[in-house]
């Protein structure tokens, strides 16, 4: 399966680089570290994108600065990359797609999903954080290690972000090295910094699937990415619970986040929906959003830990959900949204 290679020109005149591949139901990946056509080169990420493509068209293309894109930007802001989003969906001729997106691109996603909801489907955010904040020791540590070895410095960060052998980690690095230089890099790196979305996320009313790997923090913060979860108004969450990671693209292209898109966003119960749960199936969904365990609940409640769990049971499958994490989230935000929270 190939991929077309095309080129457009942004509103303020920037070359900018984009490809599809496959056919179905569009979705924007917009991925860091990449290149249109290196980062085909490294087998599990071509396998990833292949993958969506049997199903999907898969579109993507190389921020300014970045890839086949015009190189040697001066300066990245917010607006700028919903202005070079828009161009490319414009170019590609589709008036909406499903966006997915990772990391710090996040920061991208939301913005755009805000200023065009008429062009977004649903959006996927993987490890998604209200605002780009390394400890700062790391960020310092980074900094001078990007100064003095570029290829080490996407080893180190590759390696810190994904589990995968030494010969695998050298290939993502040297596609991320490639990818850009270490002054259009510096320039990506201060409008990360420059571009929080706390603020923002409320205003953002597309459905979204907000993933979360649990046990993984390099970012300023207990769990970023439940924070955005909690400040999303039309939010699901997708908890995947501590197993070796590899590239992003895998799990971009999973089958958990696919269904979500397939379903035209749709993951588990609406927040303002009717779900009819008991009044004891809301005394233990309070709890569950506490992060009581079973026994605790039992205890809490007076019940025993077995019809505890048949509860938490109960309530999952009437939430349409898989997880505890998702019911607590769902909770939260019916809480917020209907004032029905168990004193």
């Amino acid at each position: 399966m190939d991929q077309r290679i095309d080129f457009t020109t942004s509103s303020d005149g920037w070359r900018l680089a984009w490809s599809a591949m496959g056919s179905g139901p569009p979705i924007l990946y917009l991925l860091q570290g990449h290149h249109l056509t290196r980062s085909m080169d490294n087998p599990r990420y071509a396998r990833a994108i292949r993958r969506a493509a049997e199903r999907h068209t898969v579109l993507r293309f190389d921020f300014r600065g970045t890839g086949l894109s015009q190189r040697e930007i001066p300066r990245l802001t917010q607006s700028v990359m919903c202005d070079d989003i828009l161009a490319v969906l414009d170019a590609f001729g589709h008036k909406e797609v499903s966006v997915v997106t990772t990391g710090n691109t996040c920061l991208w996603a939301v913005p755009f999903a805000i200023a065009h909801p008429e062009r977004v489907i649903s959006l996927v955010l993987d490890s998604p954080m209200p605002r780009w904040e390394l400890a700062p020791a790391l960020r310092e540590m980074l900094e001078e290690l990007a100064e003095r070895d570029w290829l080490g410095y996407w080893e180190t960060v590759v390696a810190l972000q994904v589990d995968l052998g030494p010969d695998e980690v050298r290939t993502a690095a040297r596609i991320c090295a490639e990818s850009m230089d270490k002054r259009d890099y510096a320039v990506l790196r201060d409008a990360w910094h420059a571009s929080p979305i706390d603020r923002v996320l409320p205003q953002c009313t597309v459905r979204t699937l907000v993933v979360r790997h649990e046990g993984r923090r390099i970012n300023v913060g207990e769990d970023p990415a439940a924070d955005v979860a909690a400040l999303l108004p039309n939010a699901s969450v997708l908890a995947i619970e501590p197993v070796p990671l590899t590239i992003a693209a895998e799990w971009l292209t999973s089958d958990p986040v696919l269904e979500f898109i397939d379903a035209g966003g749709r993951c588990g119960a609406d927040p303002q929906a009717e779900v009819e749960l008991t009044r004891r199936e809301r005394e233990v969904l309070a709890l569950v959003a506490l992060g009581r365990t079973d026994p605790e609940i039992a205890e809490a409640l007076t019940i025993s830990p077995k019809t505890a769990s048949r509860h938490v049971h109960n309530i999952l499958g009437k939430l349409n959900m898989h997880r505890r994490s998702e019911a607590a989230a769902w909770w939260g935000r019916a809480s917020a949204t209907t004032n029905q929270a168990v004193e």
